[in-house]
């Protein structure tokens, strides 16, 4: 019989690394990261000759709801990102203007989530979560409360959207189950869609 090998464990440390980072996205400029790690975003400088430099900050101070998906503006001066309540399953977009954050904090649209900034525009693609069926809009920054729907392209989960570099077209993935006469299946399948 072997003895158990221990380690010291420091209970409730003041610090601690952070293993896994979600929805990482670098700024256009290429010198800041994004990302989500522990339900919130988080904003870090980049140093290419030393990559370990640079100390995560987190861009709210708020714990009243979870934040997901960051996404920059095209001149990288704002970062778009979900917000969601999951006790009453709320989802709303928030930007935050980064020369005056934490303060510049604004909600711009509510019942939505999946933000994805276009490259070139002031516009974010995003899924509604509003009971109007769901589906891809494109929401203009300047005028959020006037959102516009993409033509469906049959059910199913709406992954993440992403750009073409011109703006003019948004991939994104569907989910779905098909049932038919050898029981339920799954699908998944990749779609391009056009903007203009």
């Amino acid at each position: 019989v072997e003895e158990a090998v221990r380690f010291p464990v420091e209970v409730a440390p003041r610090t601690f690394d952070v293993k896994m980072l979600r929805w990482v996205e670098v700024s256009p400029r290429g010198n800041q990261v994004a990302y989500q790690a522990l339900g919130y975003i988080y904003l870090r400088d980049l140093d290419v000759k030393n990559v370990q430099s640079g100390t995560p900050r987190r861009l709210t101070r708020q714990t009243e709801h979870f934040e997901y998906y960051p996404t920059w503006s095209p001149d990288g001066t704002r970062i778009s990102f979900e917000g969601t309540v999951p006790s009453s399953g709320q989802y709303f977009i928030e930007i935050l203007d980064l020369s005056v954050f934490p303060t510049s904090r604004q909600v711009l649209i509510e019942g939505f989530d999946t933000p994805a900034w276009a490259k070139t525009q002031d516009l974010i693609a995003a899924r509604s979560r509003r009971g109007d069926g769901g589906g891809l809009w494109i929401i203009d920054v300047a005028a959020p409360a006037t959102p516009v729907p993409l033509p469906p392209d049959g059910p199913g989960l709406w992954s993440p959207p992403s750009w073409s570099p011109d703006d003019r077209q948004l991939v994104f993935s569907q989910i779905g189950d098909f049932c038919g006469d050898k029981g339920k299946t799954s699908w998944r399948h990749t779609a391009i869609r056009n903007v203009d």
